[in-house]
């Protein structure tokens, strides 16, 4: 209840009458993409910025800078505080790419700092964070304006990192003792990628066997761990494995027995650190080589990429694009840039692509393409959806002034609350020809022919562009092959 308190109060003195700063960028707080290798140089930019603002600096150990001030207003002392302290505290997260640093900025107030009552309120969207969204591009820009020979590179080493707790960074009481070292040994290492504003640990407890959520669980965001052994814990019909943070902490994340560990990592918002590191290495380059589309941010908890036209991409799809045009001979660039709209299938096992326009369940006609290797072909796919089977065997179409009328076809059937019917041929040239004019036409009507009856369908504007739009595809790839 305490807590609830505090935060309405924190809403009432700092936020009465100004709107909430709602930040458009991947983590929804204050943050930028420095196009420089992290150096000294950007860690003392920072440290600069902080001390103009009265902080001082209290780490900048394991690419993490934190500072603090004490807040000196006595009426928010008195409303906030019990013991006479409410310290601002501000962290820059410095996620290390290709040749570039994302950094995130992550507010928040300390209220009784050290005691029992101590309580962390996020202030990642307080009305002054725009203007630290300001300086942090203006520093961004002055960064960036410096050649890159005149940067002094930091000594970071990916295996083996120097920590301090994360509970003493935060209250600000660091001592002259010597950290505790993070040494995965060439163990397999994970990554916690939820956001720092979540409660909740999904999958992950501090004991074999216990129902206990963790407490304040955001303060594990971001941090890495590594498996200390192949072999779980089993308890309960749940395998426990432990995970040695670079906190120095333990905790177990558990599955069912019957479950691969990587199982539930979505749910969990985990990730394999080496497959993190390729995601992250991928901000900043473009879609394809030589493509103006650049990737410009990584979406960690979805695994979702945002391009320079403004369009998402998850990480599957994008490795589905660009295996696709890695074997074309020409055309690659266009071709990627094209099958961001579209859904892409990959068999694996026997090399094969299927691309679609994402029609979905609902009553269409529809085109998608097929591809292995040097061999493309198209798909002329019609679907019926409705309350009530019509035992569909046959269609026709009025396109303007054209007619055309199937044979007798096979339609596959399939229902849940509502039913399906649906036939998939192969685009010869009749089809082929249908489903042109369908597209150039101004009025296109379906009419499914079944044992219970007939239905008609007028094809929408949007599905007539979509067929367009694929046609033009499928002609492309096939001079690209």
């Amino acid at each position: 209840m305490r807590k609830y308190i505090l935060i309405l109060i924190v809403c009432l003195l700092f936020c009465s009458g100004c709107a909430k700063v709602v930040h458009s960028t991947t983590s929804g707080k204050p943050e930028v993409l420095i196009n420089r290798p992290y150096s000294q140089e950007m860690v003392d930019s920072f440290e600069d910025m902080m001390v103009e603002r009265e902080y001082i600096t209290v780490s900048t150990a394991n690419n993490t800078l934190i500072f603090q001030k004490e807040l000196t207003n006595p009426l928010a002392i008195a409303l906030l505080s019990s013991n006479g302290r409410v310290r601002a505290h501000i962290e820059f997260k410095m996620v290390e790419m290709h040749e570039a640093v994302r950094v995130i900025a992550s507010p928040s107030f300390i209220t009784n700092p050290g005691d029992e009552y101590e309580n962390h309120i996020d202030q990642s969207n307080h009305r002054d964070t725009k203007k630290l969204q300001e300086e942090m591009t203006k520093l961004k820009a002055r960064l960036e304006s410096l050649p890159m020979d005149s940067y002094t590179p930091m000594a970071t080493d990916l295996t083996t990192t120097s920590v301090v707790s994360t509970d003493d960074i935060r209250k600000g009481t660091l001592t002259n003792e010597p950290p505790a070292t993070y040494n995965p040994n060439g163990k397999v290492e994970i990554i916690l990628v939820h956001k720092s504003s979540d409660n909740y640990a999904h999958c992950f407890v501090k004991e074999p066997g216990s129902y206990n959520q963790i407490k304040d669980w955001g303060r594990y965001s971001m941090l890495r761990g590594y498996i200390v052994s192949d072999e779980p814990i089993e308890k309960s019909f749940q395998n426990y494995y432990e995970i040695k943070l670079q906190t120095g902490e333990s905790i177990f994340y558990k599955v069912d027995t019957d479950e691969e560990i990587d199982s539930n990592f979505g749910i969990a918002d985990v990730m394999w650190y080496d497959e993190y590191l390729e995601r992250m290495d991928n901000v900043g380059k473009p879609l394809v080589e030589g493509a103006a589309t650049k990737l410009i941010s990584y979406e960690r908890k979805y695994g979702s990429y945002q391009t320079s036209t403004g369009k998402t991409v998850y990480s599957g799809h994008l490795d589905n694009i660009r295996r696709f045009v890695s074997t074309l001979t020409k055309n690659k660039v266009k071709v990627a840039e094209t099958l961001l709209d579209y859904d892409i299938e990959y068999k694996e096992f026997d090399d094969k692509f299927f691309i679609d326009n994402r029609e979905g369940y609902k009553t269409s006609v529809s085109v998608y393409i097929g591809r292995i290797k040097k061999k493309v072909w198209g798909r002329f796919k019609l679907t019926y959806h409705a309350s009530d089977w019509l035992f569909i065997n046959q269609f026709g179409v009025v396109a303007d002034g054209y007619r055309y009328d199937s044979n007798r076809i096979e339609f596959d059937r399939d229902n849940s609350d509502k039913i399906w019917e649906t036939a998939d041929q192969g685009l010869n040239k009749s089809l082929y020809s249908l489903a042109s004019k369908i597209s150039k036409s101004k009025k296109s009507i379906i009419r499914f022919y079944g044992k219970e009856g007939t239905k008609d369908f007028t094809v929408p504007r949007m599905q007539k562009k979509k067929i367009t739009d694929i046609l033009e595809l499928y002609q492309l790839i096939k001079s690209s092959v």
